[in-house]
């Protein structure tokens, strides 16, 4: 019975090959875009991104060299692809994703096919925050995270998945969801940098930088100037020092911190200037009354017969009293 199930996943798996879309050049591994704004996304999409980790190739079935083919192949066409919206490379990543998917589907169960379909959710969510379709992206992603938490996949991998959620978020302008993302994503990479005991790669400083940069962004849209300058600071120091002043991600980093810094400067000197302004207004208001400093205030006119010796304070009022009774009597 073991031997037929063999047979008939080895004929699948062969008519799979044989119904694939066509191949493209393929590169090392499936990237991720973990970007925030559109500088950072092309900073993002030039490197390459943040890799996802696969089996190794030693350890992999012929299906799972199928689909880490097909996700390769279809993160280059994507890479490649413009804003066009019928550009063939689209396409072309689009029907390879879209297969990994169908095959992985059809062969759910094990774990290793858990993790490639996470990977394949991942980049899915990629092809359709580049073609535009942010809720589409959104499902992927989250059905990505959900399997690479269940999967206990690591630090770098989590915190991608959270940046590229945060970037679509964004997008959406849900800006407090997409800030606790960004902040989800800082703590994961911190905590792999802090406790790395076997040293820590260029990839993941990369990572760190970004999770910097998405976190002071999505300050900057609450206004948070001073913290997303913080923000902005500690990502560029991360980048300038790991990966080098020249760095296309040192450089939008810098820019960026540059730019909330004089935004927080403009705002501190609007500030000054507004209060300024009440205080004059405040100190005009206060010549203009009765007593007012500087002795200036505006002299009321008298209240006719209100100073007469005869009828006036309580004389006046005992008197009118006196008239109300006598007419109360004599009516």
């Amino acid at each position: 019975q073991g031997g037929g199930r063999r047979t008939r996943r080895g004929a699948a798996v062969a008519r799979a090959a044989r119904a694939r879309p066509a191949r493209m050049a393929t590169i090392a591994v499936p990237a991720m875009e973990a970007s925030q704004s559109e500088a950072a996304a092309s900073t993002s999409a030039s490197d390459g991104g943040s890799a996802t980790m696969v089996p190794k190739q030693e350890e992999v079935s012929d299906i799972q060299q199928l689909i880490m083919s097909c996700n390769k192949d279809g993160m280059e066409a994507l890479h490649r692809a413009g804003t066009a919206r019928h550009d063939p490379n689209l396409k072309a990543a689009f029907d390879q994703f879209k297969y990994a998917e169908a095959i992985l589907l059809a062969s759910q169960g094990e774990k290793e096919n858990t993790a490639l379909l996470a990977v394949t959710c991942n980049n899915l969510g990629c092809y359709y925050k580049k073609v535009g379709k942010y809720h589409g992206a959104l499902s992927y992603l989250r059905r990505a995270l959900k399997m690479e938490v269940e999967l206990l996949s690591d630090e770098v991998t989590l915190a991608s998945t959270h940046l590229n959620i945060c970037a679509i978020l964004s997008k959406l302008e849900k800006h407090d969801k997409a800030l606790q993302h960004a902040l989800a994503a800082l703590e994961l990479m911190s905590k792999r940098v802090t406790n790395s005991q076997g040293g820590v790669s260029q990839d993941d400083y990369s990572v760190l930088a970004l999770a910097y940069h998405a976190l002071a962004v999505e300050r900057e849209f609450f206004q948070q100037w001073d913290q997303a300058a913080s923000a902005f600071q500690a990502g560029h120091q991360v980048a300038k020092r790991l990966l080098g002043e020249d760095h296309p991600l040192s450089k939008t980093i810098g820019q960026s911190f540059e730019a909330v810094l004089t935004k927080a400067k403009a705002e501190k000197m609007a500030k000054v200037e507004k209060g300024r302004q009440r205080q004059k207004i405040s100190e005009e208001q206060s010549r203009g009354l009765p007593g007012g400093a500087g002795g200036g205030g505006v002299t009321l006119p008298a209240i006719p017969g209100a100073g007469d010796k005869d009828g006036g304070g309580d004389d006046g009022m005992m008197g009118a009293a006196r008239g109300i009774r006598q007419e109360a009597t004599d009516w």
